[in-house]
């Protein structure tokens, strides 16, 4: 009667383990993607004549692709099933890159950067939803501790973010939530590569640090006033 008992859990145990599997390759994918491009920059300075700033409008239509779509496909993956819209967005993903490697020009970088924008945004909401439909409650977070690790290599914070909005997304919405989420995600993605660049083609590369730097003492400081004003204490209701 016990083994009758475990078979179904040990069952569900690997159907689990596989879908957590392929959903972190997925995600090591996307941001693999992301890498392409940049890595690429220097080459395509040279190959199609442009400066550093025009690679990084390349980007900058990433981000603005990307940071518009994520939302809407959150609800197309509710709608539609999410492993189907993920299908879709990794064989785009694909395509993008092919187009860009059979018709190398500025256009084409372009359009490229769109449709990998596209591409791009189905994976945070389809990863979430698949995830928080299939994963063992007890073992949600350390799914979601996995799945970001395969895509940044190290879906800290990241899990406990993760968790906090699946548990406030309504039943059924977890793909909404998460792209709605997501789209803060692409707003640095859409300013950042113009102001890089700029200042690449200045021949201050140094600066591009001491920029990064700037923007991490304005986070900390942000998350510290934010901190504050939420751990002051109401003031009493005035009496009449």
């Amino acid at each position: 009667m016990a083994d009758v008992l475990a078979a179904p859990q040990h069952s569900k145990a690997d159907s689990a383990l596989r879908t957590l599997t392929a959903i972190s390759i997925a995600h090591w994918l996307s941001h693999f993607h992301l890498f392409v491009l940049p890595m690429l920059f220097p080459f395509l300075k040279a190959q199609l004549g442009v400066g550093y700033i025009e690679l990084g409008l390349a980007l900058t239509v990433f981000g603005i692709v990307s940071g518009l779509t994520q939302a809407p496909i959150g609800y197309l993956a509710d709608h539609y099933g999410a492993r189907n819209v993920l299908l879709i967005g990794l064989c785009l993903g694909g395509f993008a890159l092919m187009l860009l490697g059979l018709h190398l020009s500025y256009t084409s970088l372009i359009v490229c950067a769109a449709l990998l924008g596209l591409a791009n945004s189905v994976y945070h909401p389809c990863d979430y939803a698949i995830l928080a439909a299939h994963m063992d409650e007890a073992r949600m977070g350390r799914a979601f501790s996995i799945h970001t690790f395969a895509g940044f290599l190290g879906g800290v914070i990241a899990p406990s973010r993760d968790m906090l909005v699946r548990n406030a997304a309504p039943p059924g919405a977890a793909g909404r939530a998460f792209g709605i989420v997501s789209t803060g995600f692409n707003f640095s993605g859409i300013l950042a590569p113009l102001l890089y660049g700029f200042i690449m083609d200045q021949h201050m590369p140094h600066w591009v640090f001491g920029a990064s730097v700037v923007f991490m003492l304005m986070t900390v400081l942000l998350a510290l006033v934010t901190d504050r004003k939420s751990q002051r204490p109401a003031e009493p209701a005035a009496v009449h």
